[in-house]
């Protein structure tokens, strides 16, 4: 009975003699904090101490990468007093999100209860990448990305459109300046870049930061091709051009070309037809890429050569003939002389050049298009017969005789019915001579537009 007492004296002096269970309270300041990558996040650990004695403090924080923590050392708070002791947490590379750590508060010189208190840190990059966009057709790429920082922020902004092996296809750099939020857009020229799928990666130089967006471009086939000639003594020289404004691979590619007595070729073509006096030649390319220009060239010689001093006097001799007797001829030309809308001129020149020349019963005949009609009007031009058929309109006008050196010039008006270009036929001059031998002489047709 005696040991029973002492025991429950030696009890209550030891209970008198420490402070009451867990009197005393923790609080970390504050509870939640965001802190760039990189930079020092600093908590505030309050304790008070409700009892009536002094008691040494370990504190002890665990949480995620241990390596960022700076712990605190001990901390001796006064009875009836408080006291706060500094943690810090440096978080260290790309590693945003959210972090829970808690501190641990023991009493190192009277058995007391350890408390335990949870705090957050938010860890957020200098500048983020938001969202990215993009928009895009066979020639260019927009692409757009959104960026975010809590203070002001300076760097460069790296465009890359990468295709499906990885490879970066084209590059652009663009600098910015970012406080909060704001976006910031790139144009990239794609023409030329193969038809296909592509990403195209939005990345801060010099941060691991990035953001991809997957696009892709549509196939455009668009071959070019251009003919140059170029003529001297020695013959004429045709140079083809072939160039590849698409973005499909041509592979095996033909090229054809429809030329004149070749007779020598530069670069030699997988095959020609020669019908009469046309040549159809195919040049084969083996293989013409996007933004490619290939040069096909042949060469045609001027033939034949002189037969001789003899063949060309002959020569010379009929052309003199031949000039004589065309200077010689009565003439008629036909001419489009003026438009006014859809309201054309015509004028039919009728000439005897020939002063020992005198033609007789003198008839011309001109034809109009089906799809034109004769417009008649009150000018002091000589009126036509006209015969309307299903062919076109026929115009015949009877001139009489004509003297020696006389000419005459006719007109008429037509109104065209189609837009674009309308082709008139030839006229032609009917005459009989002094000895009654009856002759034709025709004019060029005309084009009007």
């Amino acid at each position: 009975m005696k040991r029973a007492a002492v025991l429950s004296l030696i009890t209550c002096m030891l209970l008198l003699s420490s402070p009451a269970l867990a009197d005393y309270d923790v609080k970390v300041m504050p509870e939640n904090i965001t802190v760039e990558s990189g930079s020092v996040a600093e908590f505030q650990i309050l304790i008070l101490n409700h009892g009536n004695k002094d008691v040494s403090f370990g504190l002890n924080i665990i949480g995620p990468h241990l390596t960022w923590i700076e712990q605190p050392g001990g901390i001796t708070v006064d009875a009836h007093g408080s006291a706060a002791a500094s943690a810090k947490i440096r978080p260290i590379g790309e590693n945003p999100g959210s972090y829970t750590y808690n501190v641990t508060v023991s009493a190192l010189n009277y058995n007391i209860e350890d408390v335990v208190k949870g705090f957050r840190m938010n860890v957020i990059n200098p500048v983020d990448i938001k969202a990215i966009f993009s928009s895009n057709n066979a020639e260019k790429l927009i692409v757009r990305v959104v960026l975010a920082s809590i203070k002001r922020h300076h760097g460069n902004l790296l465009f890359s459109v990468m295709d499906e092996d990885g490879n970066a296809v084209k590059t652009e750099s663009v600098p910015f300046t970012v406080y909060g939020e704001d976006s910031f857009a790139a144009e990239m020229g794609l023409k030329y870049v193969l038809a296909g799928n592509y990403t195209v990666v939005a990345s801060i130089e010099g941060t691991g930061i990035s953001a991809s967006k997957a696009f892709s471009i549509e196939p455009v086939q668009d071959v070019q091709k251009t003919t140059d000639v170029e003529d001297s003594l020695l013959g004429r020289e045709i140079i083809i051009t072939v160039t590849n404004n698409g973005n499909v691979v041509e592979n095996d590619y033909q090229v054809y070309e429809e030329t004149y007595g070749v007779t020598g070729l530069v670069v030699k073509p997988a095959e020609c037809d020669e019908s009469g006096e046309k040549t159809m030649c195919a040049s084969t390319i083996d293989r013409l890429d996007p933004g490619q220009t290939v040069s096909i060239t042949y060469m045609i010689e001027y033939w034949p050569s002189y037969a001789g001093w003899a063949a060309g006097i002959v020569a010379s001799l009929i052309v003199l003939f031949v000039g004589f007797s065309h200077a010689t001829s009565p003439k008629i030309s036909k001419k489009h002389v003026s438009t006014k809308g859809k309201l054309h001129t015509i004028a039919l020149d009728i000439k005897n050049p020939y002063s020992r020349k005198h033609l007789n019963n003198v008839i011309i005949r001109d034809w109009v298009s089906p799809l034109a009609r004769v417009v008649t009007d009150d000018s002091g031009s000589l009126k036509p017969i006209t015969r309307r058929t299903e062919a076109g309109t026929e115009l015949i006008w009877k001139l009489g005789d004509f003297r020696g050196k006389e000419e005459r010039v006719i007109s008429y008006k037509l109104k065209s019915m189609v837009e674009g270009q309308l082709k008139m036929p030839r006229a032609y001059l009917r005459y009989r001579d002094e000895t009654g031998k009856g002759s034709k002489v025709f004019s060029k047709g005309v084009v009007i537009s």
